[in-house]
Order: structure tokens, then C-alpha cells, then sequence
């Protein structure tokens, strides 16, 4: 996805009442399988983690792109 359909769909949330709410169910979501693993946290919790992992990416990756660096962290990609 490029960058102006990642700022489309911010803007989406922003004035679509029932994308916002699929949003807020996905991170319930997110918060369920954590809960579902002993892992107790708030979004805003989470939200600072990945803030905090997303900055220093960029510093420890020499130059690569964060998002990369994040994302495959996750299994199969």
C-alpha cells in the first residue's frame, strides 16, 4: 500500500464512524490474544512499545526501512 492510501485510510477513521469501530475491535482483538497468554496491557501500553520498537528500528537497522524491520518479525513473513 503506498504511503497516500495509508494517510486515505487515517482520514477514513477519522470520519467513518464504522471503520473507526473495525479498528477498535481489531485491537480488542489484539489485547484478547495477549490476555489469552497471561499478558495483561492496556493499548496505550502497546501503543508506546511499538512506538518506542518503530524509533529505534531506524537507528539499529543502518538505513533499512523500519516497517520492514518490524513486520518480519512476525511468523511466515
Amino acid at each position: 500500500m503506498s504511503k497516500e492510501h495509508a494517510a486515505e485510510f487515517h482520514a477514513k477513521m477519522s470520519q467513518d464512524e464504522a471503520v473507526r469501530n473495525a479498528v477498535t475491535s481489531a485491537s480488542d482483538e489484539i489485547l484478547n490474544i495477549a490476555k489469552s497468554h497471561g499478558l495483561h496491557f492496556s493499548r496505550e501500553d502497546l501503543a508506546e512499545v511499538l512506538k518506542e520498537k518503530w524509533q529505534g528500528a531506524g537507528e539499529d537497522s543502518g538505513g533499512a526501512d523500519p516497517a520492514t524491520s518490524i513486520l518480519s518479525e512476525r511468523p511466515g513473513l
